[in-house]
């Protein structure tokens, strides 16, 4: 049997120091793994497994068609934006995903219980599992956490082999990275109606912005009928490191300090045109690598930039306006690791001491590591089943 488990929230640094430091012996070295922007569990599960596409960014999004929002806190209890439930074989009651945020431990304790019941009993020759337990202990307790959390799960994983028959392959994963700092929930709408913007219902004036609000994370998306104000606006307020927006055949990015840039799409590869300064902080290191008429493969920028401060940050930046979700934002911010945008009533009864969403580093690379394989040291999240099935 091959199970293989999916933790929400771990960093590649996080997991390869505990590796370094004699973990999980029995596992090949962790790859780093770069997640797709916005770094938010759905879209970054649906990637991993290869589903399709997800609704919207999160549980609520703006359906133009109908010209009003859709979605609700019900419709991410019934898992609708969440298509990758129905290609695992262990996801816990929505009930957990509540419990998970006030009694992280108490919480990843019943997922185990529940997961080694349920794989004893199991047939299959591979087994898919996602823990939403640990997506609580990562927010709550942020890298000391997860360092603990991976020590319970090393004990449970070897006394999990020591009761099942026959050999047992293991592979370990996370959706996305996180930021391991404690964050406050931005001002950003406040500020934005400084700057003239309404934040009505559905949209009819100009000036009309809809912000697609429901988790506290490192970003914030928008609906407007001028996408490119609002992102030159949200550039200049604190905390957002980078706005993006549709014009035409292009993304348009914003960068805090007034830089402007604009990728294109060929097959494959990206173009990166700055305009005024460098957003990205991609120029230097671009130079570094061949390009087939200004185009630069996406294979070939990520392995120059997965250490970098944005992670592939050209296909990236285009997969979230073009193809990753059915219904994308028209304005895309990625926000510094000390904000989180979201709820304001879940904000007055949630800890953040750390998040995720954004374009980051900590926030995009996570890790895959295996019993069974050596996996390639740095793939996207859309390709790691590839090397395990």
């Amino acid at each position: 049997m091959h199970l293989i488990i999916i933790l929400d929230g771990f960093g590649y640094d996080v997991v390869k120091r505990h590796k370094d430091s004699g973990g999980f012996k029995d596992f090949n070295e962790p790859s780093k793994v770069v997640a797709p922007y916005p770094t938010l569990t759905d879209l970054c599960i649906q990637d991993l497994l290869q589903g399709e596409s997800c609704e919207g960014m999160e549980a609520v999004y703006y359906d133009k068609e109908k010209g009003k929002m859709a979605g609700s806190t019900l419709s991410y209890l019934q898992f609708k934006n969440q298509p990758y439930s129905k290609i695992l074989d262990f996801r816990s009651p929505s009930v957990i995903d509540a419990i998970c945020y006030v009694a992280p431990w108490m919480a990843f304790e019943v997922e185990l219980k529940a997961l080694k019941k349920q794989l004893l009993n199991s047939k299959r020759e591979s087994f898919k599992a996602y823990l939403v337990s640990t997506a609580g202990i990562s927010t709550k307790y942020a890298a000391e956490g997860q360092t603990e959390c991976l020590t319970r799960l090393d004990t449970f994983l070897r006394d999990l082999k020591a009761q099942i028959s026959g050999s047992l392959m293991i592979t370990l994963l996370s959706d996305h990275g996180h930021s391991y700092y404690a964050s406050k929930l931005s001002p950003i709408k406040k500020l934005l109606k400084s700057k003239g913007w309404n934040f009505p219902k559905s949209l009819s004036g100009h000036k009309d912005a809809v912000h697609l609000s429901f988790g506290l994370v490192n970003y914030a998306s928008f609906a407007t009928l001028d996408a490119p104000q609002l992102a030159k606006d949200l550039a200049t307020i604190p905390g957002v490191e980078l706005s993006s927006y549709v014009e035409a055949d292009s993304v348009n990015v914003f960068g805090a300090n007034g830089s402007t840039a604009r990728i294109r799409r060929s097959g494959q590869a990206c173009s990166y045109e700055t305009l005024d300064g460098d957003p990205l902080d991609l120029d230097p290191i671009l130079k570094n690598i061949a390009n087939q008429d200004g185009f630069y493969r996406d294979e070939d920028v990520q392995a120059v930039t997965v250490n970098r401060p944005y992670p592939s940050a050209l296909e990236r930046l285009w997969r979230a306006h073009f193809g990753l979700v059915k219904h994308p934002p028209d304005v895309i911010a990625s926000l510094g690791n000390e904000w989180h945008s979201g709820s304001g009533l879940l904000n007055v009864f949630a800890t953040v001491n750390s998040t995720h969403g954004s374009l980051n580093r900590t926030n995009s690379v996570t890790f895959a590591m295996s019993t069974k394989a050596a996996i390639p040291p740095v793939l996207r999240s859309r390709e790691v089943m590839d090397f395990l099935i």
